[in-house]
């Protein structure tokens, strides 16, 4: 009827990003952010279970991001 198995599914993004205008908005000229995520997915004869992780970090951070004493908002 079903078949067993795993099957594993990995991701990472690099974000480079320039402003462009609204220097008095975004002080900043640039943003670096970094994005990975792993989806384990288990098969059991009539079931399927999965888990989504997935992990994000300013390289490059906003000034907002920068100045917030907590230490908290660089990643997530």
């Amino acid at each position: 009827m079903g078949g067993e198995g795993f099957t594993l599914q990995a991701e990472a993004t690099l974000f480079q990003l320039w402003r462009v205008r609204g220097e008095k908005a975004q002080q900043e000229a640039s943003k670096t952010n970094f994005t990975s995520g792993v989806h384990p997915l288990l098969l059991r004869s009539r079931a399927v279970g999965g888990l989504d992780v997935r992990y994000q970090r300013w390289l490059n951070a906003p000034i907002a991001i920068d100045k917030d004493t907590t230490g908290t908002r660089v990643d997530t």
